[in-house]
């Protein structure tokens, strides 16, 4: 005796049983595939200098003469600003200095950390976040700039390695 069967009654399994070989290589792979992570990590190695209006390389008293300086806590005591025929002042913002034009004089623009004494073992072990301090600006001998040009260098306080330099023209 022979049994017949419809067709229908194998087409859907076998469409099944189809879909599921065909799936399984694409989700083995899927899986097999190393997943990106991106670690981020904080820098604290950079610093800002950059003009606050208008972005030129001409600047005089009244207007042009404000500068963003965005410094790092871990860095602040590690850079000189070394400024010539131009003195760098704070301002009231902690973010901001203004350049004074004053020709024939070379200027040293430093932080100063203020020493503090720790009395308990709590504040010897948060001392990191009890550090402040001051930028200070010195006079640091005449220069032999040309009147109307200004230099800026920005270098590390102990290698005295140059790490940015900026040119500008004072008018009138």
């Amino acid at each position: 005796m022979i049994i017949r069967f419809k067709q229908e009654f194998f087409v859907l399994p076998a469409k099944l049983l189809l879909c599921v070989l065909l799936t399984l290589p694409v989700i083995s792979a899927l899986q097999a595939q190393n997943t990106a992570t991106i670690n981020v990590k904080k820098e604290q190695h950079y610093f800002l200098f950059f003009q606050k209006e208008k972005k030129t390389d001409t600047i005089n008293n009244a207007h042009n003469n404000v500068f963003y300086l965005l410094v790092p806590d871990t860095l602040k005591e590690l850079l000189v600003f070394n400024s010539e025929n131009a003195q760098i002042v704070k301002t009231k913002n902690d973010s901001l200095v203004k350049l004074n034009y004053l020709p024939g004089l070379k200027y040293e623009f430093i932080y100063e950390a203020e020493k503090k004494e720790f009395s308990t073992k709590e504040e010897i072990e948060r001392k990191h976040n009890l550090k402040s301090g001051t930028y200070k600006t010195l006079i640091n001998g005449t220069t032999e700039l040309e009147p109307g040009k200004i230099r800026i260098q920005i270098s590390h306080r102990k290698t005295l390695k140059l790490l940015h330099e900026i040119n500008l023209f004072y008018m009138p």
